[in-house]
């Protein structure tokens, strides 16, 4: 993946339940609710955390892509550095 569905959801300012993987982390950094296995008991915790914090999870998304958009490289952009554009 590209993480496209998490700059989505970062850009709506949803909180996300993600794998404690580090692309996940790069993108949501302390926003994220992680889980460590991919397993339904490890997921589900994971899940219940972020309903039971939904207010603190929605303050931090909010926080986190408030950092994270302005430094992101537009499309255009990215094409201009294959010489497209």
């Amino acid at each position: 993946t590209v993480g496209l569905p998490l700059l989505e959801a970062l850009a709506l300012e949803k909180p996300a339940v993600l794998p404690a993987l580090d692309y996940a982390r790069d993108l949501y950094g302390d926003a994220g609710i992680y889980f460590e296995e991919a397993a339904e008991q490890s997921v589900a915790e994971a899940i219940l955390r972020c309903i039971a914090d939904v207010e603190e999870a929605r303050r931090k998304t909010r926080e986190r892509a408030r950092d994270v958009w302005p430094g992101r490289v537009t499309w255009a952009g990215h094409w201009e550095r294959f010489g497209v554009a």
